[in-house]
This record gives C-alpha cells, sequence and structure tokens, in this order.
C-alpha cells in the first residue's frame, strides 16, 4: 500500500498520497447526530465491549467508525494512484495550479 496521511486545517481535507497532494475543500469537523439500527448480537456486543472497557457506546462505534474509514484510506489511495496511472484523473504540476487560482508566482517570491 501506499504512504498515506491526512490533516485537517480550517474546512480543508489534506491527503499526502505517495508523494501527490489532494486537496478537498468543505470538510466539516463538528459533531452530528445519527440514528443508526444495529443486529441484536452486534447492540449486545456493543454493550459488553462499552461496560468492559467503561466508555460509552458512542465511543466505540466512533472508534470502530474511525478504524474503518482509515482502512478504507488505502483503498480509496490505490484506486486514486490506479486512476492518476491510467490518465483519469489529471494531475497538475504547481505552477498550472498557481495560474489556474491566479497567484503569479514570480510576483509574490520575495513574500514567501
Amino acid at each position: 500500500r501506499g504512504n498515506c496521511s491526512k490533516v485537517f486545517i480550517s474546512n480543508l481535507l489534506i491527503i499526502y498520497l505517495n508523494g501527490y497532494i489532494i486537496v478537498y475543500r468543505g470538510v466539516n469537523m463538528s459533531i452530528v447526530k445519527k440514528l443508526i439500527t444495529l443486529d441484536e448480537n452486534i447492540a449486545r456486543e456493543l454493550e459488553i465491549v462499552a461496560k468492559v472497557l467503561n466508555k460509552k457506546q458512542r465511543e466505540i462505534i466512533e472508534s470502530a467508525i474511525d478504524f474503518y474509514l482509515d482502512y478504507m484510506d488505502a483503498i480509496i489511495a490505490d484506486k486514486i494512484v490506479d486512476e492518476i496511472n491510467t490518465g483519469k484523473i489529471k494531475v497538475y504540476n504547481n505552477k498550472e495550479v498557481y495560474e489556474k487560482l491566479g497567484i503569479d508566482i514570480d510576483k509574490n517570491a520575495s513574500t514567501i
């Protein structure tokens, strides 16, 4: 699997993946309520695990989902690399990005 790390800054999710930087806008880190339905056996096991670990069921569910999403990040990273390699996703160099954003890098180079 590739080298992947992620950082949340304000409302941006920045992912570093095998030398590529991927930025998502509009990522919100606030807490939301979700109503979920669980299989009875899973619900019972959740109760037991929460009691044994002296944690809230919400914390157990949150940890489990976070763990699973980290696993999925690796699968998504592989898919993105495949799509870059096959040309389905275009990778822009820094000059193209600066031009698209209207940033004159020669003018701003002395202030950076």
